[in-house]
């Protein structure tokens, strides 16, 4: 029997309504059955209100909870969607009033000082409705111009008050539906909700309001491919917003700068940038600058929400450089040169790295023939303090991991670099500068992607929310990933051969270190940093580069590819052979320095040297390289060696 006041039946029920709706034949009138659909509706939301028999719930009978695991909301969505019938007849406008109601009744919910359950269930429902209206329209369903036209108008206003919430997750919400029935009409939404956002980013509410600001942010994000396909005010609104959102990089509130970047990526993915745009472009770096100089160094709990803040600067970055014209990156490679010339930013070094990466990835010939010979002069020239040495050793570093073939005429600075600090007294110079060799030896024998104008918003970052508001862009997914044809860099045998040399070379001194008095720390440090980037050469990739199964890629480089590991390059049986002959020295170079130590730490144990040297025998043979069993027992009790001395110690 039917169960009455039971939230489980009457979500079953506009369950199996809601797939009668989609399956009927065109022109069915629902008019008469719309009074008691949306009674119903309005007791499957369970707002606090006077209807009638809604003040009391019966508990969904245990047999049949296996029924009721659907989104109550998403049903309830579909269903008025699938209700909207083409043409302006009586049954829309009969559907538009029992909207329209149902809109009035619950918009108190979502007013910004609500900040209770319901206006995110709310809010789901609206956006919800928007997003399958739009769907259909993309299946070739046609509406009634006057009815689609009243019902934007209808919903328009709640989602904007929706979009003021504090909530973020509200917000994106409210910012979706905004999209998607601003497609089904741009016309009729953008005149109406452009002016109260770009309000909202002028005048006070950018320091009162700042949650004003992310929600208007993230709006305009979502609208930004119809403002730059709009003949009218579109373009010039866009213009306008981008200049008053700079400030929204702030180092004090995460999620407006978060939203800011979003939107600057939306607009750069669409949009080149000409000489025209200098004055905004400087006016942007000048804020990440001053947003970089804030940065503190993060600590080992911080580190995972430093790197997420990092990420969308470094889209935003790639894209930004790319979109620029020749003449507009010249003026910004020099405006970049000097800032680096006058800043040390130590604690934003994961930042500058990207802001370098993404200015090698434009154009990589041009950025390092300005910059290259310069931290060649600084590092080993006539340095001008050992501050300087480890700050151009990072610049360096940030320019080499998007360099690829571009940095083979700069083969021997680099190298006579790493030699001359890489065994440095001051410990912080010589941790930067193998840093920088393990970066290079990746840069050279990785597979990269050289172009990200062709990418969609998916394979960039996202604003935060909860995973049920859904994507901005989620129309904007292509079929297959072979549509988007992005540009990709696959190492040739000279890039490949230098990174072999590089192994050769600082491998072999990092084993003559170890026998040297007071060398361990050196030999240890060297290794480690020769090790991980020898890493991708230890890889034997066969298939060409592909993006995961979200349709995004790495960005900063991959397995090797076919045709381009030691294996399949030109002249590859040389180089994997020089390449297995200086793992296999290594290797064998620790293994002898582990057995001396477990026959001498069995009387004294030195727990510092004995950590160090179990960090580097994890990193080169228990992670990439396949040891000998008796190597393996060995490790076994020097791990076992290093918990009784910790134990000691302590």
């Amino acid at each position: 029997a039917w169960q009455y006041n039971c939230l489980g039946w009457d979500v079953a029920w506009c369950t199996l309504l809601t797939r009668v709706a989609k399956s009927a034949a065109p022109g069915f009138d629902w008019t008469p059955h719309l009074p008691a659909i949306f009674q119903k509706l309005h007791r499957c939301i369970e707002l606090p209100t006077d209807l009638k028999g809604s003040t009391r719930r019966e508990p969904t009978p245990g047999e049949f909870e296996w029924l009721f695991q659907g989104s109550r909301i998403q049903c309830m969505s579909k269903l008025v969607a699938h209700l909207v019938s083409p043409g302006d007849g009586y049954q829309a406008s009969s559907l538009r009033s029992h909207m329209e109601r149902l809109l009035y009744i619950t918009e108190n919910f979502v007013h910004p000082s609500n900040g209770g359950s319901w206006a995110q269930v709310l809010v789901r429902l609206w956006s919800g409705i928007c997003t399958g209206l739009n769907r259909r329209a993309r299946s070739g369903a046609v509406f009634g111009v006057d009815s689609m036209a009243t019902l934007q108008i209808s919903i328009l206003p709640p989602l904007l008050q929706a979009r003021l919430a504090k909530s973020p997750a509200v917000v994106l919400l409210a910012a979706r539906g905004l999209r998607a029935v601003a497609e089904l009409g741009p016309g009729v939404v953008l005149p109406a909700a452009m002016p109260s956002l770009i309000a909202s980013l002028s005048g006070d509410d950018m320091v009162s309001s700042p949650y004003h600001v992310h929600s208007a942010l993230a709006c305009v994000a979502s609208l930004v491919p119809l403002l730059l396909a709009d003949n009218q005010d579109g373009p010039r609104q866009l213009e306008l917003v981008l200049q008053l959102s700079i400030p929204g990089i702030d180092i004090n509130d995460p999620l407006k700068t978060n939203a800011t970047l979003v939107l600057y990526q939306a607009v750069l993915l669409r949009r080149p940038l000409g000489e025209r745009m200098l004055e905004w472009v400087l006016a942007l770096l000048t804020q990440i600058f001053e947003y970089m100089a804030m940065v503190d160094p993060p600590t080992d709990q911080e580190q995972e929400g430093v790197e997420n803040l990092s990420s969308p600067l470094r889209s935003t970055f790639l894209l930004l450089f790319q979109q620029m014209t020749p003449v507009l990156l010249g003026e910004v490679l020099a405006w970049i040169r000097k800032r680096l010339c006058n800043d040390m930013l130590f604690a934003a070094q994961t930042e500058v790295k990207y802001l370098l990466g993404g200015l090698c990835k434009a154009e990589p010939v041009r950025v390092l023939a300005g910059l290259m010979p310069l931290v060649h002069e600084k590092t080993v020239g006539i340095p001008d303090s050992s501050r300087g040495v480890e700050w151009w050793l990072m610049v360096a570093d940030g320019l080499v991991q998007s360099g690829g073939s571009s940095l083979l005429p700069y083969t021997d600075q680099l190298e006579h670099t790493i030699a001359e600090t890489i065994e440095h007294d001051d410990a912080k110079i010589a941790r930067a500068s193998a840093k920088l060799l393990s970066r290079l030896m990746a840069a050279l024998s990785t597979v990269q992607i050289t172009e990200f104008r062709s990418l969609t918003p998916q394979s960039f970052s996202r604003l935060d929310a909860a995973p049920e508001t859904g994507e901005l862009w989620e129309w904007e997914r292509p079929e297959s990933w072979g549509e988007l044809q992005p540009g990709w860099h696959l190492p040739t045998s000279a890039e490949i051969g230098f990174a072999v040399k590089l192994l050769e070379r600082f491998g072999d001194r990092g084993c003559e270190l170890f026998g040297a008095a007071d060398g361990m720390d050196k030999a240890v440090r060297l290794l480690k940093s020769v090790v991980q980037g020898a890493c991708f050469l230890g890889e034997r990739g066969d298939d060409e580069p592909s993006p995961n199964s979200n349709g995004m890629c790495s960005m900063t480089g991959g397995k090797m590819a076919k045709g381009s590991s030691l294996q399949g390059s030109g002249g590859s049986s040389e180089l994997s052979g020089r390449a297995d002959g200086c793992i296999a020295r290594i290797a064998q170079s620790v293994h002898t320095q582990l057995r001396d130590m477990l026959d001498q730490e069995r009387v004294n144990l030195n727990v510092k040297n004995l950590k160090k040297c179990l960090e580097l025998t994890q990193s080169l043979l228990v992670d990439r390289w396949n040891w000998s069993n008796d190597a393996q027992v060995e490790y076994s009790m020097l791990k076992g060696l290093e918990g009784n001395a910790c134990a000691s110690k302590n």
